[in-house]
């Protein structure tokens, strides 16, 4: 069984906060599944002899009283929450934001309750894919190594 309380959140001060979260977004790299749970809830998993699975347990923000959003990374790395470098919440008038910085390249995964109206990922808006279940997902491309800028603008 594994819980989002089980992770020690207290290890850096940038995380401390997390332990409060009463919502996690909690995504299975090999089953590729993505569940929303309370933080005292456990996910039952039965492994096969040799085999595995990483689990990646995101805190899921409220930004307004309709939508909600937990960021999982970059899903084709095993770390996928370390393409994270920064993560800020915020808003662009009265429409809630939540800007990334992501290092590396892949589909960038994300819980969302609520379609977003835009994504502009290094100054020019980008194709997305979502669904109802929150699923967000879109292509971050190589970059040279730098740091690639999104901005998403929510619903």
């Amino acid at each position: 069984m594994v819980s989002p309380d089980d992770v020690e959140w207290e290890q850096k001060d940038s995380t401390v906060q997390y332990r409060k979260a009463k919502q996690f977004a909690v995504y299975l790299h090999k089953s590729d599944t993505l569940n929303l749970v309370n933080s005292k809830d456990q996910i039952n998993i039965t492994l096969q002899p040799s085999s595995f699975d990483i689990f990646t347990i995101s805190p899921v923000h409220k930004l307004n009283e309709k939508a909600k959003f937990a960021p999982i990374g970059l899903e084709n790395m095993f770390n996928s929450g370390g393409a994270i470098e920064f993560l800020d919440y915020g808003c662009k008038g009265s429409i809630p934001t939540v800007k990334i910085q992501v290092k590396g390249t892949g589909k960038f995964l994300a819980f969302s309750c609520k379609k977003p109206r835009e994504i502009i990922l290094n100054a020019k808006g980008v194709e997305f894919e979502w669904s109802s279940n929150g699923i967000l997902r879109f292509e971050v491309p190589w970059t040279g190594g730098k740091l690639s800028n999104v901005l998403i603008l929510m619903s």
